[in-house]
């Protein structure tokens, strides 16, 4: 990152500030801590595991990598890990955990299961 950058994330969010801008955004305690290790040097080329949208806008904005628990079960499928994401699906659903439809979809069409 260019030396006129400063990145943190704390409490209040994520902020970038550059320059010329300064941006806020808002998410769980979780997400921050993975960002903030994410920028740390030690951790280059690291993927942050990420469901909340806002937290993969803002890693996208200083270059973190993401992936969605979707786009890993979609890895899995793919290199022949796993027969099919069913079940892994159904472990998300059974631990009421929020199921976006359209992230389902995708994976579901990009896996051939749909």
């Amino acid at each position: 990152m260019p030396a006129d950058f400063t990145c943190s994330i704390d409490s209040f969010g994520f902020s970038l500030e550059t320059p010329q801008t300064c941006v806020f955004v808002q998410f769980g305690a979780g997400e921050r801590e993975a960002l903030n290790l994410a920028l740390d040097e030690s951790w280059a080329g690291a993927f942050v595991l990420t469901d909340d949208r806002e937290a993969i806008n803002a890693a996208a904005r200083t270059g973190i990598k993401t992936i969605t628990a979707f786009d890993f079960f979609t890895v899995l499928k793919l290199t022949n890990r796993i027969a099919d994401t069913g079940l892994l699906v159904q472990k998300l659903r059974n631990a009421d955990e929020g199921i976006n439809a359209a992230e389902l979809k995708r994976m579901l069409k990009q896996t051939g299961e749909q």
